[in-house]
């Protein structure tokens, strides 16, 4: 949890499982080595973790440690991950 890639609000490492936030409408994790992106059911992009090469698409590239929307789509299908990138597929 370096980069907060656990999205639970620090960066301190977990040995045990921990609800990360409130939400319930999760509909697909891809957990990368250092950061995470998520869907919702709503069709929301979401990401955390490690953003040192901007790979979050969000402003910036300062890690983070809370699951973040990436912008205001909303009809994205899957996800991957790279070591610094990050791909996306739209239903479209």
């Amino acid at each position: 949890n370096a980069y907060g890639q656990l999205g639970d609000g620090t960066f301190a490492s977990k040995n045990v499982p921990v609800q990360i936030g409130t939400a319930t409408n999760w509909q697909t994790i891809i957990a990368g080595s250092a950061q995470t992106i998520a869907i919702k059911t709503n069709g929301t992009l979401w990401g955390w973790g490690n953003n040192g090469s901007g790979q979050l698409v969000n402003t910036g590239t300062t890690n983070i440690n809370t699951p973040t929307q990436i912008g205001t789509d909303t009809n994205w299908k899957t996800a991957a991950l790279g070591i610094t990138h990050t791909l996306a597929i739209k239903t479209n």
